[in-house]
């Protein structure tokens, strides 16, 4: 009753309650195929085909062939760089959009059935019709040893832009987890779910389902 009268109140004396946007939930599929060669000591060459598609709400395709060159600087830093072309169409729009991308992983020892991990990036993406935007994106994660095939992760991370300024500094924040599957010697199967959440926004939220093959040369 208190909660009416004062909504009452507020109303006859002219007032408005502001209205928000309508915050969105969408879900996502995505699919790749990944193949990884050692090229010298310490360093894999990686290609890899995505196929990315929408479950629900607006209409989205997005196929993008990647190239990543990594190395491994002693047993628990790696460096890697890479490069991508994303070929998208949305609704009844297409366009492409390019991406170069530089990381450092840091790995903990093994504690226990735990394995840390975190990862820091850099990415800068363009398209024909806007300027480069950068992104620096940090990624935790965990990793469990179970003996078996079957080898289970949780993970999060954060976007960032560079020159968002004070107030739009923070874009989003990406968390989930899956199970990484050890089929045979060369083959690998890596199941994931997770959710996008935007930070800048209305609090959009986009669920992604992800399944990953990949061949080790």
């Amino acid at each position: 009753m208190n909660v009416t009268v004062r909504l009452g109140w507020f109303a006859l004396m002219g007032g408005s309650i502001p209205a928000h946007a309508a915050v969105t939930t969408t879900d996502r599929l995505r699919a790749s195929a990944e193949a990884r060669v050692s090229v010298a000591e310490s360093t894999q060459l990686t290609a890899t085909q995505h196929y990315r598609t929408s479950l629900n709400g607006p209409s989205l395709l997005q196929v993008i062939p990647n190239v990543e060159v990594s190395h491994a600087v002693g047993k628990w830093v790696s460096v890697a760089m890479g490069g991508r072309v994303t070929f998208e169409h949305e609704e009844e729009s297409s366009r492409r959009l390019w991406r170069a991308y530089g990381d450092a992983e840091l790995s903990s020892p093994r504690m226990g059935a735990v394995g840390l991990k975190y990862r820091t990036r850099v990415q800068r993406s363009s398209t024909a019709e806007q300027e480069a935007d950068l992104r620096w994106r940090n990624r935790w994660l965990a990793r469990f040893s179970t003996g078996t095939v079957w080898t289970p992760e949780v993970f999060y991370e954060h976007f960032l832009d560079p020159n968002g300024g004070e107030t739009r500094a923070s874009q989003k924040y990406r968390w989930g987890g899956g199970v990484a599957l050890r089929l045979a010697r060369p083959h690998r199967l890596k199941l994931r779910w997770f959710a996008d959440n935007e930070v800048d926004g209305d609090g959009d939220t986009v669920r992604i389902s992800s399944v990953a093959y990949q061949y080790r040369f």
